[in-house]
């Protein structure tokens, strides 16, 4: 079986304008120069949406793909980007093993930019499952961001990890 979902929201946002204010003070007296409002967030409505399909191989390999316009952290028209996410997962027969090393994400800021405004991310993930209820993961992060890509600033914050859980 196949499984396909979908959401959607309008936003109809408040417009928040930022209004700096500076005061210098000297001996010569005080000063307050005007300093220009700047608009945060238009009144403009702007729609999210996200749809996605998974699905299971009759080999234990299990795929689940996404595509969002807009993510949680992003508000107004011009700063909403487009992801796609996918995970691809291979279960071995006893399910004690599970192997996951093309996961990842793609974000994209500017499609006439492409090399420029987006960002990969690699997540693969190995976990076994020795027993009932405990689990060890070995996986990483890893980000491959364009020079104009809002996380250029974070490409080198990758990181390997090592997780045990344990459900009781």
């Amino acid at each position: 079986n196949v499984g396909i979902w979908g959401e959607g929201a309008l936003f109809i946002p408040s417009e928040v304008v930022v209004r700096p204010t500076a005061t210098v003070r000297s001996p010569l007296g005080t000063l307050t120069p005007t300093l220009p409002d700047t608009t945060v967030l238009s009144a403009s409505p702007y729609a999210k949406y996200t749809f996605g399909l998974d699905y299971t191989f009759p080999v234990n390999l299990y795929m689940n793909v996404q595509y969002a316009h807009g993510f949680a952290h992003e508000a107004g028209s011009d700063n909403l980007t487009d992801w796609l996410a996918w995970v691809l997962e291979w279960k071995s027969p006893a399910e004690r093993w599970k192997v996951a090393l093309l996961n990842g994400t793609v974000q994209v800021k500017d499609f006439n930019r492409l090399k420029a405004c987006s960002t990969i991310f690699w997540l693969p993930e190995v976990a076994w499952l020795p027993i009932d209820g405990l689990e060890v993961k070995v996986g990483a992060h890893a980000i491959f961001a364009g020079v104009d890509s809002p996380f250029r600033p974070v490409r080198k914050n990758g990181d390997l990890y090592l997780q045990v859980g344990y459900a009781f």
